[in-house]
């Protein structure tokens, strides 16, 4: 409603916000005075709301600390909402200290108070992303205790309470996202503290790899999933040139992931990836480690998620690192490309990083890859077929179309 009618819902909302969080309040009262007051952040313009909230959030914040969890759940995503839409409001040197006191103190409580509190920092962090030339944000000062106690949010293993189930590791996912959007958007002056933060995330990924009789249980690989992003993220934030013994624990630690689950997985991929753009030619080296894994994602795993990161990994060695080793391989993986590009049971996307890899695979390996010629060419034609005279009204189909054309032109050129 509040998008519909505008700036006119504005003050009805305030009147009845107004009634429900005074003096004598219940619990009741004021959750649905925050449930109004932040279903009007998007809407109505941006000035008329910053003219009507910033001499509220005062008393809004002291919500934050309420004797019932309820309240404090909603006041955390009150200001995660707001850090999300009017980050302004929040980002200000007489708001913020009190505001981040708070945050604190909501990263260790209850399940959902800590997750909306996680959130709160993950908007921030992206509102207040530092603009070129500026070297610090109201933020640098706060980031070695904001990912200290980030940290231990993500590692804490709640189960919800209150009738809600069990968490689903909601309270993990919340504080992983948090450290990506608080690394991927962070200040040039806090740099130290990420290369920090990447040999704690490689350390802890170690600690992972404990094998049992039955292998990895079902936190520990989602923990493995969480910190390969978490150390991606790093890498691709980072300016200055890493050591090749960075580089060589890094593919050393994915392997015995690998190895400790008797599988492979994308996020896995993912980071090899990382690598891959980070160190250059220095991944060349490593390429007959990884190669097996490589292959098997592409021929053993169901996941198409996994089987497209094989496939960009691929295109990375070919076009990142421009490896020499990948050309001994290549005519055992050409095959399962051209496989997955037939399989009608995998994803589009999985597709279309079967056909830029393959794209990719040709350029390094030119005359070599003759005997895959005839075979791909078909595939490619047959493929560039479905672009002529489509007539849908799906949109996801015609995203799809529009990528692979782009993916079979770059290919053929």
């Amino acid at each position: 409603m509040a998008q519909n009618v505008g700036d006119e819902i504005i003050q009805d909302v305030i009147s009845f916000v107004e009634s429900k969080i005074g003096e004598g309040a219940t619990w009741k009262d004021k959750y649905f005075g925050l449930l109004a007051l932040g279903a009007i952040l998007e809407g109505p313009s941006k000035q008329s709301l910053i003219n009507v909230l910033a001499p509220a959030m005062g008393i809004i914040l002291t919500l934050y600390s309420d004797e019932s969890r309820k309240v404090r759940e909603t006041a955390a995503w009150f200001f995660s909402k707001v850090a999300q839409n009017h980050a302004e409001l929040l980002g200000t040197e007489s708001f913020f200290p009190s505001l981040y006191e708070y945050i604190i103190r909501g990263l260790k409580d209850e399940t959902r108070v800590a997750c909306n509190s996680a959130s709160i920092i993950t908007e921030l962090a992206k509102a207040l992303k530092p603009v070129e030339g500026q070297n610090r944000n109201i933020l640098s000062s706060c980031y070695p205790e904001l990912i200290s106690n980030v940290v231990e949010c993500a590692y804490r293993k709640d189960e919800m309470r209150h009738g809600y189930g069990r968490s689903e590791n909601k309270i993990t996912i919340a504080g992983f996202d948090a450290l990506y959007s608080l690394f991927e958007n962070a200040p040039p002056d806090v740099e130290p503290l990420l290369l920090k933060s990447l040999e704690h995330f490689y350390n802890k990924l170690k600690e992972t790899n404990v094998q049992t009789g039955s292998g990895l249980d079902e936190r520990a690989t989602d923990l493995q999933s969480f910190l390969c992003v978490c150390i991606q993220t790093i890498l691709n934030r980072l300016d200055q040139q890493l050591s090749e013994d960075v580089c060589s624990s890094l593919v050393e630690v994915i392997i015995q992931c690998f190895d400790a689950r008797n599988d492979v997985f994308e996020e896995g991929f993912l980071l090899l990836s990382a690598l891959c753009s980070k160190f250059g030619g220095l991944m060349d080296k490593y390429v007959e480690k990884i190669g097996p894994y490589i292959f098997h994602g592409l021929k053993e795993s169901d996941s198409s998620d996994t089987i497209k990161n094989a496939c960009g990994l691929i295109s990375d060695l070919c076009t990142m690192v421009e490896s020499q080793n990948i050309i001994s391989g290549f005519h055992e993986y050409v095959p399962l490309l051209l496989q997955i590009m037939t399989n009608r049971s995998l994803q589009r996307d999985a597709k279309l990083g079967a056909v830029t890899a393959i794209g990719d695979t040709y350029l390094m390996t030119k005359d070599k890859f003759l005997p895959f010629l005839d075979n791909t060419l078909e595939l490619f034609g047959s493929a560039a077929n479905q672009c002529i005279d489509v007539n849908t009204n799906d949109d996801d189909f015609m995203e799809y179309i529009v990528k692979l054309q782009g993916a079979l032109i770059e290919s053929y050129t």
